[in-house]
């Protein structure tokens, strides 16, 4: 999986973002990311976390998204 995460991490916008998510205070959001993409930002930023929460518009795209994180964690939940 490191490899997929080499290229975010070079970026200065990933180092931005992991640094207010680390602050712990209120909410980030993230925008722009086409769908291949955002499994690998949630997975990426999440390091040291113990529980992510993903939102999204429908039932049906939850399902697709969930179906998708199970290849980067197994004990994701739906």
């Amino acid at each position: 999986m490191e490899a997929f995460l080499s290229p975010l991490k070079e970026s200065g916008e990933y180092e931005k973002i992991q640094a207010a998510l680390l602050k712990g205070k209120g909410i980030v959001e993230l925008s722009g990311c086409i769908d291949s993409q955002k499994l690998h930002m949630v997975y990426g930023l999440s390091g040291g976390f113990k529980r992510k929460i993903i939102v999204t518009f429908s039932e049906l795209k939850a399902k697709e998204l969930y179906e998708d994180y199970e290849i980067f964690d197994k004990k994701a939940l739906l």
